[in-house]
């Protein structure tokens, strides 16, 4: 089953604008949640260089695509996990 990982940070505020929009969304997909502070292992094994950043994988794990920084909206994200 494919999901998002949306990287975000406390301290970021393009991330603080769209986590409402995230949070709505998550109860229609599958989002989760990594600080890229708490998780810098998981931010760096996805190459993850800004934030936000949503990156939609597989069932493997294997990334299938990507949104960065402010070109995130709830109608990318939705066109993103709808491929």
């Amino acid at each position: 089953m494919k999901k998002l990982l949306y990287f975000t940070a406390e301290w970021c505020g393009p991330c603080k604008l769209l986590k409402p929009k995230m949070q709505e969304l998550a109860t229609k997909i599958p989002i989760t949640y990594i600080d890229v502070d708490a998780s810098s292992t998981t931010a760096n094994y996805y190459h993850v260089r800004s934030i936000p950043c949503i990156i939609l994988i597989d069932e493997y794990g294997s990334e299938q695509g990507r949104l960065v920084g402010n070109s995130v909206s709830v109608q990318t994200v939705n066109e993103l996990y709808n491929r």
